[in-house]
């Protein structure tokens, strides 16, 4: 129902009317069931203090049973309070997910059935839709911990599949663990790129886990089977770059700050790795200067090639701003240099005007705004309808980054021939929307939402006016 559902989703409302002494909360943690002193919410607007998972109560249940915990009836719900809706009935799918988590409660100490990791997983994604990513992760969490329990036994044939060459997994069961292992650790890697919470742990069996064999699956269309897979390399992919340029320095030694990091050759190799489309089936490649794509499975991939990106070629943009900074600034100040993303310094220390920049900076900085340009609008050309993706909150948090990175670009000298106003401006427009569509009246989204329309404000004021019913930008208003 979530996903047939391509509207805004109301968001979970605020219980103004105190709790009877008999009420209570569900005892395992979980949403009560919804038709049980529910309260109501406009179906027309929401006033939400952003909890779903406290806001839907219950009397206490006894040893009433669980159909009688969904569709029992309810005095308090009636008379002035009839005309409005309930959250189970405002948002789409929330019956079921109620009855669902109230029954997988009860399986907490259940390590041995995958069907319980798959529940915990549809858990996870229904609360993805819904933007809440702590209660995802939460479920997310909980199912990747399940299946590392559930796959220890199995852990040594997989390693061994992984090293002897085997092409493809051919035994199912090994196939079913490989396909959800996959499954959970790129849900909670999307999450954790987002949230500072601790992973379950399933990362450390990345280099032992062989991919799944497609092929075993059966009832999929070849697109489906195809984009999963180049998901799946994306994500390993994205979690090299994070080793390689963004973990701590375990020797602890430091290079001479003159002199560039010898990582910096691995740049190009890394982009190389994804730009050159080997990684993907032919219906999915596509070139830099594509528009974006008009389905849902192409457009996923494009914002996970592009995010990569990137991660791959922001440290030279932060280097150039950071450098900017100091030039303009501390220009008497040689002894502090920028500080990189990386674990040393690319800009050499001793410039002091554009002209004594690295070329090869400057391009990749030029990529860099490329990249988060393009993964701002990556599900621009899917219309105005809800889109359906496993974490609207991580997608929607990132394009509001995206948007503040490419603002400050805008306004730097060095930087802002490479961003064009008005697209810059529709970026801002429709991020804004998306945002609204996303957000919930107390979440974070909203005050994200807040803060791009106030940049959007100082970037393009009011006397920049429209021309045709369209945005009218003049580069004057950069500075």
């Amino acid at each position: 129902k979530i996903c047939l559902h391509r509207d805004r989703v109301h968001d979970a409302v605020h219980d103004m009317y105190p709790l009877s002494h008999n009420s209570s909360m569900i005892g395992n943690g979980i949403s009560t069931s919804p038709s049980q002193s529910s309260p109501p919410s406009l179906s027309s607007h929401s006033h939400s203090s952003g909890d779903l998972a406290a806001l839907p109560s219950q009397p206490e249940r006894g040893f009433q049973s669980r159909q009688s915990s969904i569709h029992g009836c309810s005095t308090e719900t009636s008379g002035g309070r009839s005309g409005l809706k309930k959250n189970y009935e405002a948002i789409p799918g929330f019956e079921y997910f109620a009855f669902a988590t109230d029954i997988l409660g009860n399986y907490t100490g259940a390590y041995m059935n995958m069907k319980h990791v798959y529940a915990l997983i549809f858990a996870g994604l229904y609360q993805g839709q819904l933007a809440r990513p702590m209660e995802s992760f939460a479920f997310i969490h909980q199912a990747s911990h399940k299946l590392q329990v559930i796959m220890r036994p199995s852990l040594d044939q997989l390693r061994k599949i992984k090293t002897s060459g085997m092409v493809m997994i051919q035994d199912p069961k090994y196939n079913q663990l490989a396909l959800t292992f996959w499954t959970c650790l790129q849900l909670e890697s999307d999450l954790l790129a987002e949230l500072h919470l601790p992973p379950s742990g399933l990362l450390s069996y990345e280099e032992n886990m062989p991919h799944p064999n497609m092929t075993l699956l059966e009832g999929f269309d070849q697109r489906v089977l195809d984009s999963y897979l180049a998901q799946l390399y994306l994500r390993t992919h994205l979690n090299s770059l994070h080793r390689m340029f963004y973990a701590p320095d375990e020797n602890g030694k430091e290079t001479d700050s003159a002199q560039l990091d010898p990582k910096f050759d691995n740049v190009e190799v890394f982009a190389d790795a994804v730009s050159s489309m080997r990684w993907v089936a032919q219906s999915f490649a596509f070139t830099a200067d594509d528009p974006p794509a008009e389905d849902i499975l192409a457009a996923r991939l494009r914002a996970k090639y592009w995010g990569a990106q990137v991660i791959t070629y922001r440290p030279f943009i932060q280097q150039i701003l950071q450098w900017s900074d100091k030039i303009q600034n501390l220009p008497s100040s040689p002894q502090i240099h920028p500080v990189s993303e990386f674990r040393q310094g690319i800009i050499d220390p001793s410039a002091k005007s554009r002209k004594d920049l690295q070329p090869e900076v400057i391009e990749y900085a030029k990529r860099g705004i490329k990249a988060l340009i393009e993964s701002t609008r990556a599900f621009h050309g899917l219309g105005s309808e809800r889109p359906i993706i496993t974490n609207v909150f991580g997608t929607a948090h990132a394009q509001w980054g995206n948007l503040l990175v490419l603002s400050v670009c805008f306004k730097n000298d060095v930087l802002s021939s490479e961003i064009d106003a008005e697209l810059l401006m529709t970026l801002f427009t429709k991020t804004i929307e998306f945002l609204r569509q996303s957000g919930t009246a107390t979440g974070s989204l909203k005050t994200d939402m807040h803060i791009l329309e106030s940049l959007q404000r100082d970037l393009f004021p009011a006397v920049a006016g429209t021309h045709n019913g369209r945005p009218h930008v003049l580069r004057s208003f950069r500075s």
